[in-house]
């Protein structure tokens, strides 16, 4: 985890980066959910990333939208 920014950032090393894009990019968004609903930091503060040593992966989470049924 960083702060940067006014935001908080969770980064992620991933040894093959580029072949775990949907499984890294899920568990890091529930790795924010988790942070957020903790922290009461809203999910537009969170960006998370995923890394090897030749890629990097950035995505943020204002977007989403969580509907309860």
């Amino acid at each position: 985890l960083q702060q940067r920014f006014e935001k908080i950032h969770i980064l992620d090393y991933k040894p093959d980066a580029k072949k775990t894009d949907k499984t890294s990019a899920e568990q890091l968004f529930l790795y924010a959910l988790a942070i957020s609903k903790r922290t009461r930091i809203p999910l537009r503060k969170i960006t998370c990333a995923y890394f090897d040593d030749k890629n990097y992966y950035e995505f943020s989470l204002w977007i989403v939208k969580y509907y309860k049924h």
